[in-house]
């Protein structure tokens, strides 16, 4: 059996024997590579043991040494953590989002209010509201029918 491997991104396709050595495109990138003979990997013998070892075999030989092992081990422990952190960190996430909704929620709820104080006790009225709640929310200097120039303003707070 032939095998298609892309030299772009190592997409592999196994192929019929007939298409060996001709050039196909690959089918996640498109790039054009040659079909190849497929590579046979022939078993390991296994080593002989003793006669007297067949009643009582040992254990398969371990692939990994003692350091090889500590290392896997650590990096296991550290993949527990990484992702242990990252829902202690969408579930604080959460917490801080429902709490700003909640405080949006109450901010909907305004009472307003339109003053025209006179210019000689704007700052005194302008500081008694301040300190009853009131937020200046807009303001303009307009002339009233009489023809006498004052101050509009809208002011609201929280119920």
């Amino acid at each position: 059996m032939a095998i298609f491997i892309c030299s772009n991104c190592s997409h592999t396709e196994e192929t019929p024997d007939e298409f060996l050595g001709k050039k196909a495109r690959c089918l996640k990138c498109q790039t054009l590579s040659t079909i190849t003979e497929k590579e046979t990997k022939t078993p390991k013998a296994l080593p002989k043991t003793p006669a007297s070892n067949k009643m009582n075999p040992s254990p398969p030989r371990d692939e990994f040494s003692n350091d090889e092992r500590k290392s896997i081990n650590v990096t296991h422990r550290s993949r527990e953590i990484k992702s242990w952190h990252v829902v202690t960190l969408f579930v604080l996430l959460g917490a801080i989002l429902t709490a700003q909704l909640v405080q949006l929620e109450g901010q909907k709820e305004w009472e307003y209010a339109i003053r025209s104080p006179k210019d000689s006790a704007l700052e005194e009225d302008l500081n008694s509201w301040g300190e009853s709640g009131w937020e200046l929310v807009f303001a303009r200097r307009a002339t009233n029918y009489a023809g006498t120039a004052e101050y509009e303003m809208i002011f609201r707070r929280r119920k």
